[in-house]
């Protein structure tokens, strides 16, 4: 009797790829995943954070870690989303920190924990509250025409973010400006390291020729300093010193070669504290000013204050109220943009014949 014959043909299962990984390891490949995208694309906010952390080896890991990432997100155009909601929100781009973080209404770029002293602050500076003074004196200039338009070139952190087209816009619907306007997040004169605005400043002049400038920083500037002796904490004698250096130095650079400067002061703004901070940096604008020929200081405190005070709301050109500050407490909306535009240009139209827009 024979014996029955075994099959010998194998059976295979056929799994799927996912068939050997657990649910916990599903779950877990997901979430990496979803971290990984949501950081590449909010790598600009991660960025901001990481760069606003005071000096020391917190900021240099943190700087280290991030700044792949945002090469990364910023080569496949993945910051251009958040980019386009924000727009449509009238918001400011997180792409380098003048936007200030969920538990404060200052900037990201960390101050010192050490608040200006009484003393410092006085005995550097002229009383904040005290009128500002006559303004410098500035010659005639040439008459500007379509054929030979004024060059201008408009530059600073956030704070320009709605002002700089607009006044862009405002002066070149004269039909005898053109303009530039030149945006940093996150940047100020106190933290050369991460943007060096002398040395940008520097290639512009070069790059445009502008026969006028207006620059608007400061908002990321109430923070330690270095100086040759280390840091000094913000609102410090040594800070005051430097700082007021500093200022000077690219006041030089900008009105040379017979160029006239705008500097735009602070406005006034929602906290307290940040206002007092954003007081001592504009009255070192508005003091150097005086002592530079060619810089007319634009004081912006009254032009956003009602009765004095913030508001965020203020009387628009047909007498009804309109927001001009965002949620912050500091940067400007779209239409608070347009409301220091126009009275930059009117400064500016006291130094050129700019015509009738």
């Amino acid at each position: 009797m024979s014996r029955p014959r075994r099959s010998t043909r194998s059976h295979h299962r056929h799994e799927s790829p996912d068939a050997g990984r657990t649910p916990v390891g599903r779950a877990l490949a997901i979430a990496l995943f979803t971290l990984l995208l949501a950081s590449l694309l909010d790598a600009e906010a991660l960025e901001a954070t990481a760069e606003s952390q005071p000096f020391g080896w917190r900021h240099d890991v943190a700087t280290a870690v991030v700044r792949p990432v945002v090469a990364v997100s910023r080569a496949l155009h993945l910051t251009e989303p958040r980019r386009w909601i924000e727009d449509a929100l009238d918001r400011p781009h997180p792409g380098g920190g003048d936007e200030p973080s969920t538990a404060t209404t200052e900037p990201s770029m960390a101050p010192s924990t050490s608040p200006p002293s009484a003393t410092s602050t006085t005995s550097s500076l002229p009383d904040s509250t005290a009128p500002p003074p006559t303004p410098s004196t500035v010659p005639p200039r040439r008459v500007p025409t379509a054929a030979a338009p004024l060059r201008l070139l408009i530059a600073g952190d956030s704070m320009t973010e709605a002002f700089g087209p607009a006044l862009l816009d405002a002066a070149t619907s004269t039909g005898v400006v053109t303009a530039e306007h030149e945006l940093r997040y996150s940047s100020g004169i106190t933290r050369p390291d991460y943007f060096d605005w002398p040395a940008e400043l520097a290639a512009l002049l070069a790059e445009h020729d502008p026969e006028a400038v207006v620059v608007m920083f400061g908002a990321n500037d109430a923070q330690g300093i270095r100086t040759q002796g280390g840091t000094a904490s913000f609102g410090s004698d040594a800070w005051i010193a430097e700082y007021r250096s500093r200022v000077a130095q690219v006041m030089n650079l900008l009105d040379g070669d017979g160029r006239t400067v705008y500097w735009i002061g602070q406005p006034v703004m929602r906290s307290g504290t940040f206002d007092e901070r954003m007081s001592l940096v504009t009255g070192i604008y508005r003091d150097e000013a005086t002592r530079h020929p060619g810089v007319r200081f634009v004081d912006t405190r009254e032009l956003f204050a009602s009765g004095g005070a913030y508001s965020a709301y203020l009387p628009g050109s047909d007498g009804q109220e309109v927001l001009m500050r965002r949620d912050d407490g500091i940067h400007l909306t779209a239409a608070g943009g347009r409301h220091l535009a126009g009275a930059v240009l009117d400064t500016i139209g006291q130094d050129w014949d700019l015509g009738s827009p």
